[in-house]
Parts: C-alpha cells; structure tokens; sequence
C-alpha cells in the first residue's frame, strides 16, 4: 500500500498548528507521512502503530512525536480501540523552537532514529495536554496571536520534558520521563507485567533504561528481579 502524501494547508499558517480528537481508529488515516511534525496521544484505549516498518504497541497516555518523513498509521490491537489526539506543527515553528533550546547534538537523535521516540505520561499529565490542545481550540477562535503563543509554550514544554536530552550534566538528575515510568510501574498491572513491559512503557532502548537504573539506584532491573522487585 503506498503512503498518502497530507500538505499542510489544513493548518492556519497564522496559528501554525492545529489539534483534532480522533474519536476512533475508524476515522483515523490510512497510511501517511505529511510535510509537518506532529504530536499524538492516546487518550483511551490501546492501539497498534504501524511506523517506518516497525509497530508499536500504544495505550492509554503514550504521546509519540512524529517527524515529517515518519511513514505510519493506527490500527486494532485486537478488539481494542482507541480514542486520540492529533496535534500538528508547521516545519517553521519546531525549528523555532529547536533553535531557542540549544545546540543541533541536543537533539540530532529526536530528529533521525529510526523509530520516533515515545513518552508515557501520567494521568494528570494527559489531562493536562488535553487542556491545553483544548485551550487552543477556543483561543484560536478568539485571538490568534494568543492563541499561536500559547501553543508555542506547549510545544516548548513537551520537547524539553519528554524528548530532548537534557543538557544538566549532575548526576542527581532524574528526568521527567523516568519519573513518570517509575510511576506508571507502580500500577499493578505494570509491575506484574514486569521488565519488558517497563522497556515497552519508557519508548527508549533497554540499554537506556539500564543506564538510568545503574546511575540513579546503583543497580540494573535484572538486578532488582534478582530480588524480587520485578516479575
């Protein structure tokens, strides 16, 4: 099946970007790549992520942020359905952004691995973008300046708190997204689940998530299994 090519004439070049609740996988895109980056969370329910030849497994507060050339769509996990939000960026304000965080290393990673990163946000973090993308619908109508602005500090936040590498060299430094993984394995079903159910929840390798576990708690997860933290 070959990809639908989407422009960005569906976004307001002075909003720079917009945001849809994609209510079921039924009404979601066949297979896509577009001339813009884009935000999506899950807001409910499971699905699986067909992108550049990989698939993920996604569920209920998994925000993947697509690059324009990332091929993908959404499809049943099963029975499961899925309820999401869509949030596209025009090329011109992610790079505006980019260049305001830092140098082009921080996230030359971001931008080029194969598979695009992932984070798994917590309960009050999900309702707190759905806030935001919903904020923006009603500024957008009401005052597109400030509308553009704010979803500008929203693009900001996300790139800083989830994907790009933090420049804070100290090693006491816990990134926003292990302490939201470490949250979500509190859950029973995540902590049952065990190890490869925590790589599949953080969206980095498990040499990653390693790395962190030896840095912070001076031991690896085989480790804590070893002592029955872990299934």
């Amino acid at each position: 099946m070959s990809a639908i090519r989407i422009p960005d004439v569906y976004i307001d070049p002075d909003l720079e970007s917009n945001a849809d609740l994609i209510k079921s996988i039924k009404y979601a895109t066949p297979l896509h790549n577009h001339v813009f980056y884009e935000f999506f969370l899950i807001t409910s329910g499971k699905c699986l992520h067909f992108v550049n030849g990989q698939t993920q497994r996604l569920s209920e507060g998994a925000l993947v942020f697509i690059r324009p050339e990332d091929t993908h769509c959404h499809e049943y996990d099963g029975k499961n359905d899925c309820q999401f939000i869509n949030s596209a960026f025009m090329n011109k304000a992610i790079a505006e952004v980019l260049d305001f965080q830092g140098e082009p290393s921080d996230f030359h990673e971001l931008l080029t691995c194969l598979t695009p990163p992932y984070a798994m946000l917590s309960s009050l973090e999900k309702e707190h973008f759905m806030s935001c993308c919903e904020d923006f619908r009603v500024l957008s109508t009401l005052d597109k300046k400030s509308a553009r602005i704010h979803i500008r500090g929203m693009l900001a936040a996300l790139l800083t708190r989830y994907f790009l590498v933090c420049r804070d060299k100290k090693n006491d430094y816990i990134p926003l997204w292990f302490e939201s993984l470490l949250t979500q394995m509190q859950k029973q079903e995540n902590f049952t689940a065990g190890i490869e159910k925590m790589y599949e929840l953080s969206g980095r390798s498990s040499g990653h998530v390693n790395r962190l576990f030896k840095q912070h708690f001076g031991i690896t997860p085989a480790g804590l299994r070893e002592k029955k933290f872990f299934s």
